[in-house]
């Protein structure tokens, strides 16, 4: 399958090689490091964190693909839930990982992820719902500031943030890097490691931005070098851009920079 990025749930051009099929374009791939595949695999799992279920196209370098799909979810059971997904849960809740095994071949490009519909348990006639859920969200999320660079650690803001958008120092983002939308802003204010005063701006999928915070907290303060302290919400909004770094109010104007050294050339190739 594809992988996830480029602020969609499939990116296909992260693939080397692409092939187009009846469900989309999949990576097209013939071995994993030095070793080939002997077959080729399409696994359901369920337990994703915020779509729950995904079906996934890959290949075996082993004898079942069974093995295969037990190495991948144990890769995303180490790899844990990510910060958005957690403040977005229930606390006490976890996510149960499984998988079943759809297709186990091994000809070329066998594994084609189906298109097929549920069937109805009564009519047996199909329903609305894939038996592969693949698809991109169809909310568009809403935008949101995203930065400042120098926290988020943005380098070069076309590539790092969504389709290039940008305004001052920071990114116009409306989904995340793996294609969740937004449907909340928030501005947070915070002392940094050095105890200076530090603020951060951006977009969640989901939950609150109070846990949120909470959780980057917690997630920072095992390296003294990142910790972060005294954690304030300044903003909790869900309209297009309301977490405006230059609100008298709920922003942090001090820390807008208006002609950002990565975004010169705009300004250079502007018209007089």
């Amino acid at each position: 399958s594809c992988p996830e990025g480029d602020w969609r749930r499939r990116s296909c051009g992260r693939c080397k090689k692409v092939k187009e099929t009846g469900n989309g374009a999949m990576c097209l791939e013939s071995s994993a490091g030095s070793l080939s595949y002997l077959g080729c695999c399409v696994a359901k799992i369920s337990g994703v964190e915020y779509w729950n279920e995904s079906c996934m196209a890959f290949g075996r370098v082993g004898t079942t693909c069974s093995s295969a799909l037990e190495h991948i979810l144990q890769t995303m059971r180490e790899a844990g839930p990510s910060l958005a997904w957690q403040a977005a849960r229930p606390a006490g809740t976890n996510l149960k990982l499984s998988g079943e095994v759809l297709v186990d071949c091994s000809s070329d490009a066998c594994n084609n992820i189906t298109k097929d519909k549920v069937l109805d348990p009564r009519t047996r006639l199909p329903t609305d719902t894939p038996v592969c859920p693949v698809a991109e969200s169809n909310k568009v999320g809403i935008s949101c500031f995203e930065g400042p660079w120098e926290v988020t650690a943005v380098k070069d803001p076309y590539l790092e943030c969504q389709a290039g958008q940008n305004r001052w120092n920071f990114c116009l983002n409306t989904k995340t890097f793996n294609g969740r939308p937004f449907i909340r802003c928030c501005t947070f204010l915070y002392l940094n490691a050095l105890d200076r005063r530090e603020c951060r701006f951006l977009g969640l999928p989901g939950g609150s931005c109070e846990r949120y915070i909470g959780l980057l907290q917690a997630n920072l303060s095992s390296n003294r070098y990142t910790k972060i302290s005294q954690p304030l919400v300044l903003n909790s909004c869900e309209g297009d851009l309301c977490n405006n770094p230059l609100d008298p109010g709920l922003g942090c104007l001090d820390k807008v920079v208006k002609a950002p050294a990565a975004t010169l050339r705009d300004r250079l190739n502007a018209p007089p």
